[in-house]
Order: C-alpha cells, then sequence, then structure tokens
C-alpha cells in the first residue's frame, strides 16, 4: 500500500466527504432520463437500486477482508447491467465505488486501468462519467507521491479528451500538471501542457477560473520570453472582466497590467506602457497603498516623456499638468512642463543638474523608480532615449521659430557637434517629425519653411477660383433678384388711366 493512502478497506475522509457529496445531490435532484455519450437520451427500464445496495454491501465486506480486487470484479459486472438499462443514479454509485476501491486499496495502476475501461464501455452515460472524474479529481489532493499523481493526471486527462461534459475537470487537470512542471524548473513543457488548452472556449467554466488561467498562460509566456504568443494571449483577456471592485479581481488585473508592461516593454512601445500604468493607478487596491500608487504615477509621467512625440502623447502630458493626483508630484511636474511649453531644452542646465539625482539614483524622500537605474542596460538605454526626446523638443521650437538656420547655430542650441546634428535632424525629417525642412550642404544651412510644389499652387488657384465664381454668382442673383423687385415695386405704384 503506497505511503499516501489511509488503511485498507477505509475511504479517506476527503474522499468520503466527496463521494457523500455526489449521493446526496444525487438524491435531491433524481432523474430517470441518462444521456449516453453519443447524445442519445434513454429512459430508465429497470431499477436497479436494491440490486446495487446488496452488491455494495458485499463489496464493502470484501474490501474489509483485503479482497478488493474480487469487489472491484463484482461492481464491475453489475456496472454493465445498469449501464444498458439506463438506470443513471445506480451507474454512477457503481463507477464511483470501484474508483473508490481501486484508490483505497493504493494501486494506483488499478486505478488508471478501470478510468480507462469504464470510459470506453458502449453505452456511456454522461453523468456518471462526469461524477466518476470528479471524484477521481478529488483524489489528486491526497496523494503526495509526485510519479503517481502524474500518472492519474494524465490518465483523466486522456479520457476526458473530446468530451465537453468533463472540459472544466480537464482544464483544471492541464493547469495542474502544468504547475508541477514549473515546480520542476522544465517552463518549457509547463508552457507547451498548457497552451494546449483553449480555455476561452470551456462555456462552462466561470469567468474568474477562466482569467486565472489565461493570466497563467501570459506569465508563462512572458518569463519565457515568447511574446508572440504573449500577444496572442493577452488579446483573449477583455479589460472589461477587471471592472468589479472585488480584491481578488483587483489583484488579477494588476498582475495583467504588470505583464502588459513586460510585453509592451520588449516590444519599446513607451506609451502603451503608459497607458498601462495610468490604467492601473485607478485600481482601487493600487490607489489603497500610498507607497506604490505613487510610484505607478511616477512610472505613468516618466513613460509618457519617454514616448514619441505625438498629439496624443502631448494631450497625455497637459493631463499630467491639470489633474490634481500629480500634484503630490511636485518634481515630476515641473520636469513636464519643460517638455510642454514651447521653448528651447537645454539638456545640461535643465536636466541633469536639476533632475538626474532624482531620476537616476533617487534622494533621501523620493526613492527612484528604477527606469533609469545606471547599474542596468535598460536604465541606461531608457537615459539615452530621453535624452534624445529632449533634443526633438528643441527641434521642433527650431523648427517652429526659424525658418532657415545655420546648422552651426543650431549645433549650439542643442549643445551637440555638427555632424551629429546633421544625423539627427536627418532622422527626423525620415520619420517626420519634422515636415518640409531641406538641408544646404554647400551653404551649411538648414531651411524649414520649403516653397511651395507648382502642384500645390495649380490646385490651390483652382479652389479658390471655384469659390471665387460661387461667390459672384450668387452676388448676381441676389442683384437680379432685387432689381425684379424694384421693378414690380414701380409698375405698382404708377397710376392707372
Amino acid at each position: 500500500m503506497l505511503p499516501f493512502l489511509g488503511a485498507m478497506g477505509r475511504v479517506l475522509p476527503t474522499v468520503n466527504a466527496a463521494v457523500s457529496a455526489v449521493l446526496i445531490a444525487m438524491e435531491a435532484n433524481e432523474s430517470t432520463i441518462a444521456e449516453y455519450g453519443d447524445g442519445r437520451l434513454m429512459k430508465m427500464e429497470v431499477d436497479l437500486t436494491s440490486s446495487v445496495d446488496e452488491t455494495l454491501k458485499e463489496a464493502e465486506q470484501l474490501q474489509k477482508e483485503g479482497k478488493w480486487e474480487q469487489a472491484v470484479e463484482l461492481m464491475t459486472n453489475l456496472e454493465k447491467k445498469t449501464r444498458q438499462v439506463a438506470d443513471m443514479r445506480s451507474n454512477t454509485r457503481l463507477q464511483i465505488a470501484i474508483v473508490t476501491a481501486c484508490f483505497n486499496a493504493g494501486d494506483i495502476d488499478a486505478l488508471i486501468s478501470n478510468i480507462h475501461s469504464l470510459t470506453k464501455k458502449r453505452s456511456l452515460i454522461k453523468q456518471s462519467m462526469t461524477e466518476m472524474v470528479r471524484i477521481c479529481c478529488s483524489f489528486l489532493s491526497t496523494i503526495t507521491d509526485k510519479e503517481s499523481k502524474i500518472n492519474l493526471i494524465e490518465a483523466l486527462r486522456s479520457v476526458a479528451v473530446g468530451k465537453i461534459y468533463v472540459e472544466v475537470e480537464r482544464a483544471r487537470l492541464t493547469v495542474m500538471l502544468s504547475k508541477i512542471r514549473e515546480e520542476e524548473g522544465n517552463l518549457e513543457e509547463a508552457k507547451a501542457i498548457l497552451l494546449d488548452l483553449q480555455v476561452e472556449s470551456c462555456g462552462s467554466m466561470n469567468k474568474r477560473e477562466k482569467i486565472d488561467v489565461l493570466l497563467y498562460q501570459l506569465r508563462l509566456c512572458v518569463e519565457l520570453g515568447d511574446f508572440v504568443r504573449a500577444n496572442m494571449v493577452s488579446k483573449k483577456i477583455s479589460p472589461k472582466v477587471f471592472t468589479n471592485d472585488d480584491d481578488e479581481l483587483q489583484k488579477m488585473h494588476i498582475q495583467y497590467q504588470e505583464l502588459m508592461i513586460k510585453v509592451a516593454e520588449n516590444e519599446k512601445d513607451y506609451f502603451a506602457i503608459c497607458r498601462h500604468y495610468l490604467t492601473m493607478s485607478k485600481i482601487p487596491l493600487v490607489k489603497s497603498d500610498t507607497c506604490k500608487h505613487e510610484m505607478v504615477l511616477k512610472n505613468f509621467i516618466l513613460y509618457a516623456l519617454l514616448s514619441p512625440h505625438n498629439a496624443e502623447q502631448f494631450s497625455v502630458l497637459n493631463y499630467i499638468l491639470t489633474e490634481k493626483v500629480f500634484e503630490q508630484l511636485p518634481e515630476y511636474r515641473s520636469l513636464v512642463q519643460l517638455f510642454v511649453r514651447q521653448e528651447l531644452l537645454n539638456w545640461q542646465s535643465e536636466i541633469v543638474e536639476p533632475y538626474e539625482d532624482l531620476l537616476r539614483r533617487g534622494t533621501p524622500t523620493a526613492p527612484p523608480t528604477g527606469i533609469f537605474d545606471p547599474s542596468t542596460d535598460a536604465g541606461r538605454a531608457h537615459w539615452e532615449n530621453f535624452k534624445v526626446r529632449a533634443a526633438e523638443h528643441s527641434m521642433r521650437m527650431i523648427a517652429k521659430y526659424y525658418s532657415q538656420i545655420s546648422l552651426h547655430r543650431m549645433a549650439e542650441l542643442l549643445d551637440w557637434d555638427v555632424n551629429s546634428t546633421e544625423e539627427f535632424l536627418c532622422r527626423l525629417i525620415n520619420n517626420g517629425t519634422i515636415v518640409g525642412a531641406k538641408i544646404n550642404r554647400p551653404a551649411v544651412t538648414v531651411r524649414f519653411k520649403s516653397d511651395t510644389m507648382l502642384e500645390e499652387t495649380i490646385d490651390n488657384w483652382v479652389s479658390y477660383d471655384a469659390l471665387l465664381m460661387s461667390k459672384m454668382s450668387k452676388a448676381a442673383h441676389l442683384i437680379s433678384k432685387e432689381q425684379m423687385l424694384q421693378q414690380t415695386f414701380a409698375a405698382a405704384s404708377t397710376p392707372r388711366n
């Protein structure tokens, strides 16, 4: 007998409770209609309850005497009869008794063999198989031997394939097996097992359990760097499911946002990260934790500044300056103001000197966020990207206020050398940040207001001409109308002879 089992012939307390619960439920909802595995509905032909009662008593006595194999054989013979006459309740009792006898005997191989045998019979009754599989799932919590546990899980998963009435049990078994592989350190196998599960199609599984499984899939993909599949899994989770204020659901929402931040970080999509932090800052569980809420707001601000400039990003920066919640972070708000104001921005004097310690190493009153951590590659890369964003802001201001400027003067304003300035300007022109700029290399100048193209001039003239003709036609119509009215009044006022 295996060490995790009870004494011979005794049902373990946890298993006994599960069996009793099933039988009580069946008593409360007794039915004379059985549904076979092929979809047929059959009415019970003969009630074999009395025969089953006698057989179960005899089988129990045999188990006490240590003859559990004879007890199983005795119950198996009667199980066939109950199945043939569509006695669903009796068939369920026998199936549960068979697997319980094998389990109490400590013979996992016999248990697995009987599970396969019971689920491959002709005229299989769905309700009976469902209850039998559920009871077998309850055995797993009492098994401490890992190999035996895995073998039983694999057996139950194999018999549940393609059977929609036990899809929830199969999904739970799959998650259980995946967690075992993860504990062993075999993350690749754990991911492969879990991704094989299409949990979103499990109609009988409740929504919260589905989210939990999908988050587990997403976490494994992120940990293994499989961001392509992580993106696919993330699309199966609708943000609308997190609208409930339940604490457990809020924790899931926080976990989801943290995982999505890692996915966006891999794609260098800083604005997506910014949005995820904004969403996280509005979760009640985060707002109740002052330190965490403040850190989330800081991350939101910094990733907004790291995002490429566009109308949406500029709108977010203005949002930061207008919302009261950000008033608790005055240093960060003043940093945002530098990027909102329509003035040149000096990297060294306006950012490095007043803000470098705050952003990269933190202060006694303001711990660092880790985004610009100088000890990590990611932190150093973010700092260089931040420097580029500051230069882009200054370049946009130059393009706004100058129609033409020399490269030497531009380099002086940016505090860069001429070659770096020219290369940076070319990159901004190519990606569309600055439109219409032309570099005159012989003259070493940049012209920001480009000459209007001939086609554009003609198009403008045609549109203006059409507008002019329309107004002239309307004016002529009004003049003609006025003349007709004057003639009518004159004729009416002339006396008739």
